[in-house]
């Protein structure tokens, strides 16, 4: 599979020069951070159908999910969504698709707004 490594970041958490977050307030929300003076770097994924960032976990013993027709690697949320439906939507669809239709987000609400002169 060609998508292995292709959508895969990091997420580098820089707190040497900060207080950071007490390991206890980490554990307590279920995050990984960096506590007082330290460094933290994760791998990140990509998911080509949301769009989304997820923290890899290496622990992790499933499969992660996979688009057979954009031949991506897909988030559980939107794998659990293709196994059901079979439709493949990537990000890069819905944005064409919303552009088609005369809508776009503003960043500043994150509310559509129909760009067509139907305001």
């Amino acid at each position: 599979m060609r998508y292995a490594n292709s959508k895969e970041g990091y997420l580098l958490i820089d707190h040497s020069a900060s207080p950071g977050v007490p390991v206890e307030m980490a554990q307590l929300l279920g995050v990984q951070s960096a506590p007082e003076g330290k460094t933290l770097e994760v791998p990140t994924l990509h998911c080509n159908h949301c769009g989304g960032n997820q923290i890899k976990n290496p622990d992790r013993l499933r499969a992660r999910g996979h688009c057979n027709q954009c031949d991506e690697y897909i988030c559980d949320s939107c794998a659990v969504t293709y196994h059901v439906t079979g439709v493949c939507i990537c990000d890069h669809k819905r944005i064409d698709i919303a552009v088609d239709h005369g809508i776009c987000i503003d960043p500043a609400s994150q509310l559509s707004i129909l760009t067509n002169g139907s305001n």
